[in-house]
């Protein structure tokens, strides 16, 4: 536990000292772009450490490297005036929440490199063959011989129709009827037709 807790002050300290060491380069550098500017903030010893210490606790929570590139940011919006504080800090949150979607995707992306491969759970051609046996279960008769069978049986029974000189689409609906059909109001728009013996079962 002792260690453990060692380790954390140690790298407490370790960034408190980077975030030290960013702020005093950033003075150093305002003071070299914007010397009139700056020396109007920082004009003697108590100023100068009074800017630090609102810089410090300002950006506390900030990587240095943003702090710097912040500062970038900030001089090419307005290269004339000296980056006061607030418009640091807005620079600098800008870059820590780009920092910090880019540590999100990035562990996103290992996650995922690191979850083993979707494994199919089902034999595509093994559901195929089962549906397939239960189609020929359930409608037995459903084969080619079948199926040629009864167009044999239908043409034949269209050629019937036609040795009794009546038209396909005139015939009478009525099964094994070879009858002429016809329509009437009893029947209306319908499409199929009856002769004279069927009719009144049609309607």
């Amino acid at each position: 536990m002792e260690n453990k807790t060692t380790t954390i002050a140690h790298i407490c300290k370790n960034s408190q000292t980077e975030l030290n060491k960013a702020v005093l380069v950033i003075m150093r550098i305002m003071m070299q772009d914007y010397a009139p500017q700056y020396k109007k903030i920082c004009y003697d010893k108590q100023s100068a450490e009074d800017f630090k210490n609102r810089m410090l606790k300002k950006l506390a929570n900030f990587h240095p490297a943003d702090i710097y590139d912040g500062y970038d940011m900030a001089t090419e919006q307005s290269p004339e005036f000296l980056p006061n504080i607030p418009t640091l800090y807005a620079q600098v949150e800008i870059l820590d929440k780009k920092r910090k979607q880019l540590a999100k995707n990035t562990q996103e992306t290992l996650r995922m490199e690191a979850s083993p491969e979707p494994t199919i759970q089902c034999n595509p051609m093994a559901m195929l063959v089962e549906a397939r046996a239960k189609l020929k279960n359930k409608y037995p008769n459903d084969t080619e011989e079948a199926r040629e069978e009864h167009a044999k049986v239908m043409e034949a029974y269209e050629k019937k129709k036609a040795s009794h000189g009546v038209s396909q689409d005139h015939a009478c609906n009525f099964h094994n009827c070879f009858n002429p059909g016809t329509t009437s109001q009893l029947t209306g728009e319908n499409i199929n037709y009856y002769c004279s013996e069927h009719f009144r079962r049609a309607g």
